[in-house]
């Protein structure tokens, strides 16, 4: 019996470029190896039952073994129904065309990028074969809104232990300097500090003021539009990774500290 996968993918009109890029890539390399691993694949626009289309792609997304995304574009509906799918904790597969994008927090799931041509169509297959296998054995399956929602549970848990609370916090803490790290380690360091390319990391050393360091890193994501991850070394002083999406000259990341209420130490752009 063939196991069930939904597709999700940007669809765009009839005859558009978005149109045939989808189909074509369905049609050449994300059905043929579905088949051949045993799913009977279907994306939203193929559907012919009548009824509402909305109801059908979410039941899909809830019941199906498996779900591949294709974020190219970051279409909206394929990000909520992206979503939709990390809500229930299920294997999802999630591949986009190089040179896109992610969001942050998304930035760092895996993610398989692909070349749009024929040559990266071949290479997307067994990319794509590698992936769901892993996908297939994951018992228990990571995404943002698991990791938070386990969070807030731990949290409640340990409510009324001020002990647990503060080792718990201080863990989340690790954490998002483990992420922030981890996802530097995949980008190539700049030539040189003339020739910063558009991404690029700081280190600061901050000593916060009124606002903890949790605060400072959610203000300056908010300011920035990055990836910000802090890490207490040892009494006030705090580290803070910062990972921007453009080119951030000391001055500003100064002034965007110090307007959130933290007093900025020693600074230091690597």
């Amino acid at each position: 019996m063939s196991k069930s996968c939904f597709i999700v993918t940007p669809i765009g009109g009839d005859e558009t470029d978005t149109r045939r890029a989808t189909d074509g890539l369905i049609k050449a390399v994300i059905r043929p190896v579905l088949k051949a691993l045993g799913y009977d694949a279907t994306a939203s626009h193929e559907m012919s039952s009548p009824g509402s289309i909305t109801r059908q792609v979410i039941e899909r997304l809830l019941n199906d073994e498996l779900v591949v995304v294709n974020l190219t574009d970051l279409n909206p509906n394929v990000m909520y129904e992206l979503a939709v799918r990390h809500a229930v904790r299920l294997p999802v597969v999630v591949l986009a065309e190089t040179g896109t994008q992610l969001p942050f927090d998304i930035s760092d799931e895996r993610t398989i990028f692909f070349t749009n041509d024929m040559a990266g169509g071949e290479e997307l297959k067994g990319k794509l074969r590698e992936t769901i296998a892993a996908a297939e054995k994951d018992q228990e399956p990571d995404n943002p809104i698991y990791r938070v929602a386990k969070s807030k549970v731990m949290k409640d848990v340990a409510a009324s232990d001020d002990t647990q609370k503060y080792i718990l916090d201080r863990l989340e803490t690790i954490e998002s300097a483990i992420s922030f790290l981890s996802a530097s380690s995949r980008r190539p360091a700049p030539r040189s500090r003339n020739q910063r390319p558009e991404e690029y990391m700081y280190f600061a050393e901050i000593i916060t003021g009124d606002l903890n360091e949790e605060e400072v890193c959610d203000a300056l994501r908010e300011e920035f539009e990055a990836t910000a991850a802090c890490q207490t070394i040892g009494g006030d002083p705090t580290k803070l990774g910062f990972d921007a999406k453009r080119s951030i000259t000391e001055k500003e990341f100064r002034s965007a500290v110090e307007k959130h209420g933290a007093q900025l130490g020693a600074f230091v752009a690597k």
